[in-house]
């Protein structure tokens, strides 16, 4: 399903994204700008999403979300790179093929079916895995334990695939980012991950975004 950049209406503007109705049945409003009241604003938007199939909706953007409730905070994190290395001898990381993608985005769909506001993997965008480069297996050994996606200084996605395996997955994605710092951005609300970050030394940074329930 196809997001909806500029969706209108006489009480303001906002962007519809709406790729995750079927993965997941969330929609997500970015409001742009307000020229009536929020609330009509959000009743057009919703009543729009929900006829797509959304059954949970939130909200974020230009404008004040106070009467609303906060449930999803986005934290930018940060770690010098130097910290996390060496990563552990016998991890190796292997880009994804064409022959491997479709393994790589059901695996990824999987594991980030239930993190808060995790961007599922498209057909598209599976299509395309070989060729970006970004997407990575992560073997230890013989034994594949992680997926991850690198752009840059930025980890854009970190998946053990077995338990106790996240430290390995992350120290080894962190040592094929370039610059001094390795970033990521974690929902606050994603217990697990935010444990290990503040284990391997991440600082928490200030709220890049906060989806508010609708």
């Amino acid at each position: 399903m196809k997001d909806i950049p500029v969706f209108s209406c006489p009480d303001g503007i906002a962007t519809l994204i709406l790729r995750e109705v079927p993965f997941r049945g969330e929609g997500y409003i970015l409001v742009r700008g307000v020229f009536g009241t929020l609330e009509g604003l959000l009743a057009e938007c919703t009543g729009f999403c929900r006829a797509a199939g959304a059954e949970r909706l939130f909200a974020a953007g230009e404008a004040d979300f106070s009467g609303y409730p906060a449930a999803i905070r986005i934290l930018g994190r940060s770690a010098p790179r130097a910290s996390l290395l060496p990563a552990p001898e016998a991890v190796r990381l292997v880009p994804v093929t064409e022959e491997t993608a479709a393994d790589w985005a059901r695996e990824y769909n999987a594991r980030f079916r239930a993190v808060p506001a995790a961007e599922s993997c498209s057909p598209a965008e599976e299509r395309a895995l070989a060729a970006g480069g970004e997407a990575l297996w992560i073997w230890d050994g013989a034994e594949r334990i992680g997926l991850g996606r690198v752009r840059g200084s930025e980890l854009l996605a970190v998946a053990a695939l077995l338990p106790g395996a996240g430290e390995r997955c992350v120290r080894a994605l962190a040592a094929r980012c370039t610059g001094p710092e390795v970033r990521l951005t974690c929902a606050e609300e994603n217990g697990r991950a935010m444990r290990l970050y503040d284990r391997l030394g991440f600082s928490r940074g200030a709220e890049e975004r906060v989806w508010f329930s609708i």
